[in-house]
């Protein structure tokens, strides 16, 4: 049972072991600092060729930060799952008056697209547009459904079941696939490690980075690292991402802030928090957290239990 793993069990999947990296490089990573990157941009944002709009966290408690991007036409990132999705339609709707064309999808699992059905629905003339390998769970979330109703406990509840999306309604991407926004581009990238379908989204100088960079809080990168985490895929994708030196990255949780060397910050912190997996697996969930929260920097909210949503959340996208 979840519970049982949560209340005592063993965290060490075996997954967070990074093949691809020596001690020495981790040290010379390890010496960023984190804080003077990790700046809130503000809720719109202009260039010469693109429009950043930040329509808020959804959720109570927040699960997704809402963006929507574009220049003549827009799109949303992620869908949001099912218990916010129908908002998240609603503000970017009102927000765009007429010129919502699309949903970038950076990846399948529940907190992201779980909602996509809901979104389009609240959305007719809106289009989903995926990377190829993230595109079958959209349409056919059973297996993704069951796997993910195993490993969040709680969160699944919360969040809310996925629904199936309309296949006429999704159009399959290959890495590199670019979105007409009507005088710039959304471009995919492929990003595996978090997840095998995972992708991110470039426009402009601006990356939509998913759970591809983890998450950010106000005092910096918390490990995004669930089942299925591969540590070399991820920080191979990542330090991808880092080369191609964006001027801001948006988190799916939670936020924007100036790059790119926010994602200096993201490798600092999982190379991190893979060297607190290795020396203090197997442990009970609560000492996972306590020592990744001094590790990392990162100071947890208070009254973290086994009950609480935030419990739930920090420690499943480690373990």
């Amino acid at each position: 049972r979840r519970e049982d793993r949560i209340e005592g069990a063993l965290f060490c999947r075996g997954l967070w072991q990074d093949r691809s990296t020596s001690t020495g490089e981790r040290a010379g990573i390890a010496s960023h600092t984190r804080s003077r990157h990790n700046i809130d941009i503000p809720v719109k944002v202009f260039t010469a060729t693109m429009e950043l709009l930040n329509l808020g966290d959804l959720g109570s408690p927040k699960v997704i930060t809402g963006y929507a991007v574009g220049c003549r036409n827009f799109a949303a990132v992620d869908s949001g799952p099912s218990s916010v999705s129908g908002e998240y339609a609603t503000r970017a709707l009102r927000a765009l008056d007429g010129s919502l064309k699309y949903v970038l999808i950076t990846h399948a699992h529940i907190d992201h697209s779980g909602g996509l059905a809901k979104f389009l629905t609240e959305a007719p003339e809106v289009r989903a547009e995926a990377y190829v390998k993230a595109y079958r769970h959209l349409v056919d979330p059973s297996r993704l459904a069951e796997a993910s109703r195993r490993s969040l406990g709680p969160l699944y509840t919360w969040w809310g079941d996925p629904e199936p999306v309309p296949a006429e309604r999704v159009d399959a991407l290959e890495d590199g696939a670019e979105v007409d926004l009507g005088g710039c581009s959304a471009k995919l990238i492929a990003t595996p490690g978090h997840a095998s379908h995972s992708s991110v989204w470039m426009v402009d100088d601006t990356l939509f980075a998913g759970d591809s960079a983890g998450m950010r809080t106000d005092d910096g990168i918390w490990p995004a690292a669930p089942p299925g985490f591969k540590m070399d895929e991820f920080m191979s994708s990542l330090r991808k991402l880092r080369s191609l030196s964006p001027r801001r990255v948006c988190f799916a949780h939670f936020g924007c802030a100036e790059g790119p060397h926010i994602l200096d910050d993201a490798i600092d912190a999982h190379l991190k928090a893979n060297e607190v997996l290795r020396s203090v697996c197997p442990a009970p969930g609560e000492t996972v957290l306590r020592e990744l929260s001094r590790a990392l920097g990162i100071k947890l909210p208070q009254g973290l239990e086994p009950n609480h949503y935030w419990y739930h959340y920090y420690l499943t996208i480690v373990v």
